[in-house]
């Protein structure tokens, strides 16, 4: 198990493999969502910082450090996440189980590694931390992971080398479904894979919920039929759904994005195939809706993205949605 064994993330990859052999900084902050693969590419991290002797690829797999890694048997790594009762790290654990302990010297390995789950760390326990990271001993290195980088304070951002688990795409989000094998046939996780936005945990989530699938169908659907509703439907059939999957908005808006996408890219490429039921639906409707170019379909991503700016300033949410639904009808009708 290396670097390699991991999907995706490339330019991540050639970074920690590079801070493996030649570190630049005592603290690294891993931010991405929750599903993104943090605690994953932290573990690997952490294994190439102990090796004797990394790589390209991390960790060299054979080494005393790496063998006491894979058996769970070294005492050079730390692991601090979530309590079991869901709640925030005392600042007490804190001080015991890493400012204490950062001090004491490997047993085994070239570094002691720190993996620390900080969205579980308020703020009373990250200033504790703060002596430790802004002074660590040259054998020591923290990795922090981070759903969001504003939960982390600035005295500890800018203390840090931040890396970013970036989206990914949705042959690698379908190659992590086949390695972890997801349960559906391929095109059930090719139609999970376009609109789980880049996000390898929520695919394998929606893989075991049919409910998923089901909403992909009817957003596509009602986008489809915007152009040839009446506003009436609109503000009431339209706003119904959207009020009914409230709780599912960020999925909403990802398959809305997706449905877009594709309508302008059969309209521009109308030979292309489609993989699946769905797209085949969406192809049909380019085909026949020529007149939605790219200034339009550009317009309705700009009404979308204004959608998500509002829903996030708590503006009207029915209100928001009926803006959006007529500003696309706008755009789709003939």
């Amino acid at each position: 198990m290396a670097l390699t064994s991991l999907i995706g993330q490339h330019k991540l990859k050639t970074i920690l493999a590079q801070e493996a052999r030649h570190r630049h900084a005592g603290t690294y902050i891993l931010t991405g969502a929750k599903g993104m693969g943090k605690h994953s590419f932290a573990e690997e991290f952490a294994k190439a910082l102990m090796c004797e002797d990394p790589d390209d690829d991390g960790a060299c797999g054979k080494c005393s450090c790496c063998n006491y890694f894979e058996g769970g048997t070294t005492p050079d790594i730390v692991r601090v996440d979530a309590p079991s009762d869901g709640k925030m790290i005392p600042v007490a654990d804190v001080r015991e189980k890493i400012v204490a302990d950062s001090v004491v010297k490997p047993q085994f390995s070239r570094n002691k590694v720190f993996i620390i789950n900080m969205d579980y760390v308020a703020e009373a326990g990250q200033n504790a931390l703060l002596k430790s990271i802004e002074e660590p001993p040259a054998n020591v290195a923290f990795i922090l992971l981070s759903s969001l980088s504003g939960n982390v304070l600035d005295t500890v951002l800018s203390r840090s080398e931040v890396l970013k688990i970036s989206r990914y795409t949705e042959e690698e989000v379908y190659d992590v479904l086949r390695l972890r094998q997801a349960p559906g046939d391929e095109d059930t996780l090719r139609t999970i894979c376009s609109y789980c936005g880049g996000n390898p945990g929520r695919a394998l989530a929606m893989t075991s919920d049919d409910s998923y699938i089901s909403l992909n169908r009817e957003v596509t659907d009602l986008l489809l039929g915007l152009g040839s509703d009446s506003y009436t439907d609109i503000l009431t059939d339209g706003s119904a759904f959207f009020a009914d999957n409230k709780k599912d908005a960020d999925i909403i808006i990802e398959i809305i994005f997706k449905v877009l996408g594709d309508i302008l890219m059969y309209n521009v490429y109308p030979d292309r195939e489609a993989a699946t039921e769905t797209a085949a639906k969406i192809r049909k409707f380019a085909l026949e809706n020529r007149h939605i170019n790219s200034v339009a379909i550009g317009r309705c991503k700009a009404a979308v993205t204004e959608f998500v700016k509002m829903i996030s300033v708590n503006t009207n949410y029915d209100g928001a949605c009926c803006a959006l639904m007529i500003k696309i009808h706008e755009e789709f009708k003939k």
